[in-house]
């Protein structure tokens, strides 16, 4: 878990452990653009090739459409939901793994 991270911070945990799912609280003004910035950086350089990024926070919950415009795999409003949607994408994904082989 990072807090406040910077990009490098960011980056440099996901390219050195495997995660299944990346979560983003955006809680501060940022740009559709940025957040996008923030997501592509994250593929490029994660140890899972099929890493689910969920995007949630006061900026998303008020621009719902920003997290799937950024490119994320999905959002959530609450807790529960980002539990939840966590649970599916992660199955998902494991889903299309095995199925690839």
């Amino acid at each position: 878990m990072l807090v406040s991270p910077d990009m490098r911070q960011l980056v440099a945990k996901v390219a050195n452990k495997s995660y299944d799912l990346v979560g983003l609280t955006v809680s501060c003004d940022v740009t559709t653009e940025s957040l996008a910035r923030t997501i592509k950086a994250i593929r490029s350089v994660s140890m899972c090739q099929n890493v689910s990024i969920l995007v949630g926070g006061h900026a998303v919950n008020g621009n719902p459409a920003m997290a799937l415009e950024a490119g994320a795999d999905g959002s959530a409003a609450d807790a529960p939901g980002a539990l939840a949607l966590a649970n599916r994408l992660v199955g998902a994904a494991t889903h299309r793994t095995v199925n690839a082989g």
